[in-house]
């Protein structure tokens, strides 16, 4: 513990956290986000879906509800993990004293918006309307 005659450094952190481990939480946070990553969206859609017939994925949904659930659950880890992902890398950046902390929060926090209804992140061609064709 600090004295009232102590002062606590710009490097070290009131909670006693030091960066080294506050990197190493960051670390297995990312971690966690591409395993859950891999699961959602790469494992689960390749075992259930099936491309061009509707039917056959539903019936896949149906057989392996819980492989489907577990997609789901895989889905929101990264929801829940980026958070505090954000918040340990700040903490960390700040100790640059970079201009360029704030803006890499905000972007951070926004960035999770890319897959919310509206914002059109998972179209990939302009489609035959803006084509014309």
């Amino acid at each position: 513990m600090h004295t009232k005659r102590q002062a606590v450094t710009i490097q070290e952190d009131p909670a006693g956290a030091s960066p080294r481990q506050l990197a190493r939480i960051a670390g297995a946070l990312y971690l966690l986000n591409i395993v859950a990553g891999f699961i959602a969206i790469g494992l689960v859609p390749a075992i259930l879906f099936v491309e061009g017939d509707v039917a056959a994925t539903l019936r896949n949904i149906q057989a392996n509800e819980l492989l489907y659930r577990l997609s789901l659950a895989a889905h929101m880890i990264p929801i829940l993990c980026n958070v505090p992902l954000v918040v340990i890398l700040y903490d960390l950046l700040i100790l640059q004293r970079d201009f360029m902390v704030p803006s890499f929060l905000i972007k951070s926090l926004l960035g999770g918006m890319d897959g919310l209804p509206g914002t059109d992140c998972h179209r990939t061609s302009p489609g035959p309307d803006a084509t014309g064709y």
